[in-house]
């Protein structure tokens, strides 16, 4: 028999296909069944190791009393089983190795190597293989008793990427509100040796170059029939007797996009790499901007930890409320540790009592105590960037009005001369100031130019308007990044 956990396979093939695609080096392929083969009876009732010698006895263990001995002339000393350990790895002592170029015989015309002691083999072939060209490799094992094995690798041969034409974005294709889904379409997905059968995909936030979250995701080619094939293009006939379609639509969540610091700034990389069937790949990008126009990006989804316990999960019952007032109360038999909340607005206050229900039954089910999760939701959940900017240039356009206004006063002082006046007094008086200038404030200060620093500084006051203090929050963050913190 064989053991699935070692395999038989081809060191020389692609690990990302599995090891049976090669890229390179098309007339040298090496293989490789270390520990595939075995006698399980042998091994598991250690056959194969030396017989002993009864040892002579006055006693069998109870069963015969008196003097038991067998005499050398009874024991096994010829034969293809004697006394001797066998000489083998896991019961097996030999193989016949055979090969040849294609995949469609099923036996080998012949053995090329025979009583062949090792378990892996390099096979050198005097012509190359092309693309979509297989290689097809036998291996026969052989027990101590003559009982044999045989098996076939067929392993094939492309060198060539995939083809892509172009790729596009569908944001929110599913009609459910509640579905946050967008998918990709790409066209002229193709190879004609190995066919298009995955592709993996990460996004990764333009302003910082990080992958979010940290992870990729893959979607597989699925196969088609001929059915499918005669209505669509598709790169069929592979030496692998699969069809893969050249038109791939895959979904992906919108929530692998939203964990950035400003969903409404940033701007995403999807990033794809798109594979053959031998493991080469073309890579692919496209930018996902407006982030907020992705359904899910402002709903709600609250995770929790469940209690250990001696108990059986059943489900859990929550119910949602706003100011009093339930919105949603509900009970699902189903163990997942997360519900989406609906009808979340703007300025609200927001309260969620949870209850975890044990037992075997969901009749007789049993309610922990509860647990409860408050929150609260800014006064404009939903921002654009036009808002955003509109405050932003008045704030600026309040700055430059203060800085014209600072220049002119310095220019007249200049003018007047009225910083480098001696230290007649230690007063100014409105009779040296223009009437509403600054400095036409009975204060006191120890010299004029003192005076001077404290317009300089006055004006810095007035040019850090009320406006400007309304994008702070409360703890002097920056109102956006505080609004975002909500998705």
């Amino acid at each position: 028999m064989s053991d699935k956990s070692n395999p038989f396979y081809a060191t020389s093939g692609n690990s990302i296909a599995n090891y049976e695609w090669q890229n390179s080096n098309p007339k040298t392929f090496s293989f490789s069944w270390k520990n595939h083969f075995l006698n399980k009876i042998h091994e598991d009732g250690n056959f194969l190791a030396r017989i002993r010698l009864f040892p002579e006895s006055l006693s069998d263990g109870g069963d015969r009393n008196g003097y038991k001995s067998i005499p050398d002339k009874y024991d096994d000393t010829k034969g293809t089983r004697s006394r001797d350990a066998i000489p083998n790895e896991r019961g097996i002592i030999k193989y016949d190795v055979a090969y040849n170029i294609g995949k469609d015989q099923s036996s080998p015309p012949t053995y090329q190597y025979t009583n062949y002691k090792n378990n892996s083999i390099e096979i050198s072939e005097y012509q190359n293989l092309r693309d979509g060209n297989s290689f097809s490799v036998w291996v026969k094992a052989y027990d101590i008793l003559g009982n044999t094995k045989e098996e076939r690798f067929v392993l094939h041969y492309d060198s060539s990427r995939p083809d892509v034409s172009s790729e596009e974005l569908q944001k929110n294709v599913e009609e459910d509100e509640m579905n946050f889904t967008s998918s990709v379409r790409i066209l002229g997905a193709s190879d004609p040796h190995s066919g298009v059968k995955r592709i993996k995909y990460r996004f990764r936030a333009q302003s910082t170059g990080k992958v979010i979250n940290d992870r990729e995701y893959e979607y597989l080619n699925p196969t088609r029939d001929e059915s499918y094939c005669n209505r669509n293009p598709c790169d069929s006939n592979l030496p692998t007797g699969e069809s893969f379609g050249k038109t791939i639509d895959f979904h992906f969540s919108n929530c692998y996009v939203t964990n950035v610091s400003d969903v409404f700034l940033e701007t995403v990389i999807m990033e794809m790499n798109i594979y053959n069937s031998a493991g080469l790949y073309v890579s692919r990008s496209m930018q996902i901007s407006n982030l907020t126009s992705l359904r899910g990006v402002h709903n709600f989804r609250i995770f929790w930890n469940w209690a250990p316990s001696c108990y059986s999960i059943q489900g859990f019952q929550f119910t949602y409320s706003r100011d009093g007032q339930t919105l949603q109360s509900e009970v699902i038999f189903k163990v997942q540790n997360w519900i989406i909340l609906d009808y979340v607005e703007a300025g609200g206050s927001y309260h969620l009592q949870l209850y975890t229900l044990y037992g075997e039954e969901p009749k007789n089910s049993i309610k922990s105590v509860a647990s409860n999760f408050s929150f609260s939701t800014p006064e404009k959940l939903q921002d654009s960037n036009s808002d955003n900017l509109s405050i932003l240039y008045g704030v600026i356009a309040v700055l430059c009005i203060c800085l014209v206004v600072v220049g002119c006063l310095i220019a007249w002082i200049i003018r007047s001369g009225a910083c480098k006046r001696p230290k007649e007094t230690r007063e100014v008086t409105n009779a040296r100031s223009p009437p509403g200038d600054l400095m036409s404030r009975p204060d006191t200060y120890d010299t004029v130019d003192d005076a001077c620093n404290t317009a300089y500084q006055e004006l810095g006051q007035i040019s850090s308007p009320s406006n400007y203090d309304q994008l702070r929050g409360p703890n002097n963050e920056s109102r956006q990044d505080k609004r975002t913190s909500y998705n």
